[in-house]
């Protein structure tokens, strides 16, 4: 009973570990695989927040852009991104392009890992119940 009421106590602790692992491992897949890379600002500006446990609830806040969010979010729903040639719709030439990846380089991984969510939070709290054993 005392190492369920303990594990009660770090459960969400243990669980915003394991989101945390997860977030990071689809951030580093979207830099490594998806995010479109002309000089690298986009890629560079990918973040994963610390977890937020409030009360019950745990979250993990994920993105790219900081500052200049709405061009990570105008290159995120773009469908050309990281597959223009060079040139734009109006046949303009561009003197530097992404030449990799691609749109949605945050949700397509997301989406991709989403079932290893599971394991990896079930892992964290693996690691709690084992680090409470007397």
């Amino acid at each position: 009973m005392a190492n369920l009421q303990r594990l009660g106590a770090v459960a969400p602790l243990a669980v915003a570990e394991g989101l945390e692992e997860h977030a990071e491992a689809v951030m580093t897949a979207s830099k490594t695989e998806y995010v479109p890379v002309d000089m690298g600002t986009l890629r560079a500006s990918g973040v994963v927040l610390p977890p937020e446990v409030v009360g019950e609830t745990v979250s993990v806040t994920m993105g790219y852009g900081g500052a200049a969010s709405a061009y990570a979010l105008a290159v995120h729903e773009n469908p050309r991104s990281g597959h223009t040639g060079g040139v734009s719709p109006s046949g303009r030439h561009y003197k530097h392009w992404a030449q990799t990846g691609g749109w949605k380089y945050l949700e397509t991984p997301f989406r991709e890992m989403t079932p290893q969510v599971e394991g990896r939070v079930a892992d964290a709290v693996q690691r709690a119940v084992t680090r409470l054993a007397p």
